[in-house]
């Protein structure tokens, strides 16, 4: 199960356009979480890309799918959806 302290610690933890990517969370328990959310940035954006080359739509278009996307340490929930469930709630 995720920690939910990276999660709702505040909205930039999931991935967007003008969102800081740069700082981490720095708890052990959400350190896998950025590691992998990192691996996958790597899929769309080699290291070392300039992002500045890439349009608003573009870079919107990534940060959909990879909120949209399952991920096993979520136990196959997407970010969103779990991002959702507090929120739906009132909590």
């Amino acid at each position: 199960m995720a920690c939910w302290r990276c999660w709702l610690g505040t909205p930039s933890r999931l991935v967007g356009p003008g969102r800081d990517l740069s700082r981490g969370p720095t708890s052990p328990c959400c350190r896998l979480g950025t590691e992998n959310t990192n691996g996958i940035l790597g899929q769309y954006f080699p290291k070392g890309t300039d992002l500045s080359i890439h349009g608003p739509d573009e870079l919107e278009r990534v940060a959909h799918e990879l909120n949209t996307r399952p991920r096993k340490t979520l136990d196959w929930d997407t970010p969103a959806e779990r991002l959702a469930e507090p929120l739906d709630s009132g909590a």
